[in-house]
C-alpha cells in the first residue's frame, strides 16, 4: 500500500510539473520571438515648420519663403521655392556634418503650382561636394498641383549611404517657372534590435523525465524521496 501511494505521488508530481512547464515554455518562446522581431523608426529632421537648429537656406535665381502659410503638408508652415531664372536652385545646408549610417532615405513632401515641372535633388558630402543627382520623376512622378506627393529617395541612389552630408539642393529643370512647395524634410530609417543570444537569459530547462539530474529541482525531490521519476 505504501509503495502504491509512493507511486501515485510520483505520477501526480509529474503531471503537476507538466502543467507548470508548458505555459512557461510558451511564454519564453513568445518573449524570444518578440525581442528578435523588434524594430523602430529613426529620423533626422531638416525642416518641420522651420529649419532644424544649425541648418540654413540660400537660393539662386529664385525667391524662397521658409515660413509659407499655405499650402502645408504637416504643421503650420512650409517652404515655397519660386524660380525666377534658368538654373534656379534651393540649397539647405549645415556647418555640422550629419552621419547617415542610421538612415536609408531622404524623405519629404512636395506640391507644384503648375503641372509638368521637372526637378532634381542632390546631396552634398562632408566637404560640401555634390554627390549623385536624381530626378524626382523617377521616384513617383513629378510634383502635382493641388495635392502633396511624398518622396522617399534611397540614400544609396544619392550616393549618401553610411557617409556624412552637409546639405541638399533642389533645382528646377523646367523652362517655364512655377512655385514648388516643400515640407517635412528629413532623413529616415529603421533600426532592428539585436537578436538575443543563448547566454542572454539565465533560464533553467529540465526534461520532465530526468529532473532528478537538474540542480534546480534536486533538493525538492530529495526532500520528498523522489530520486528517479522513471523507476517503479
Amino acid at each position: 500500500m505504501q509503495k502504491l501511494q509512493h507511486l501515485i505521488s510520483k505520477k501526480l508530481v509529474t503531471i503537476l510539473f507538466i502543467l507548470l512547464a508548458l505555459p512557461i515554455s510558451v511564454l519564453l518562446v513568445q518573449h524570444a520571438q518578440g525581442v528578435q522581431g523588434a524594430s523602430y523608426s529613426v529620423h533626422y529632421t531638416i525642416y518641420e515648420d522651420a529649419l532644424a537648429s544649425g541648418w540654413h537656406a540660400r537660393s539662386r535665381a529664385s525667391r524662397i519663403n521658409l515660413a509659407n502659410p499655405a499650402p502645408v503638408y504637416s504643421g503650420s508652415r512650409s517652404i515655397s521655392f519660386t524660380p525666377t531664372g534658368r538654373g534656379a536652385l534651393l540649397s539647405l545646408y549645415t556647418s555640422t556634418a550629419v552621419d547617415t549610417s542610421l538612415y536609408t532615405s531622404l524623405h519629404f513632401a512636395a506640391q507644384a503650382r503648375r503641372a509638368g515641372q521637372d526637378y532634381t535633388v542632390t546631396l552634398f558630402d562632408g566637404a560640401h561636394k555634390p554627390l549623385s543627382t536624381v530626378h524626382l520623376a523617377h521616384y513617383g512622378g513629378d510634383p502635382v498641383p493641388g495635392s502633396w506627393k511624398v518622396y522617399d529617395i534611397p540614400l544609396s541612389d544619392l550616393r549618401a549611404h553610411a557617409t556624412h552630408i552637409r546639405g541638399m539642393a533642389i533645382q528646377s529643370r523646367s523652362p517655364r517657372y512655377a512655385t514648388l512647395y516643400l515640407d517635412s524634410i528629413s532623413l529616415t530609417g529603421t533600426v532592428s534590435s539585436p537578436t538575443p543570444t543563448a547566454h542572454s537569459h539565465s533560464y533553467t530547462y529540465c526534461h520532465i523525465y530526468s529532473y532528478s539530474q537538474c540542480n534546480s529541482w534536486a533538493n525538492y525531490f530529495h526532500q520528498n524521496r523522489f530520486h528517479d521519476c522513471d523507476g517503479e
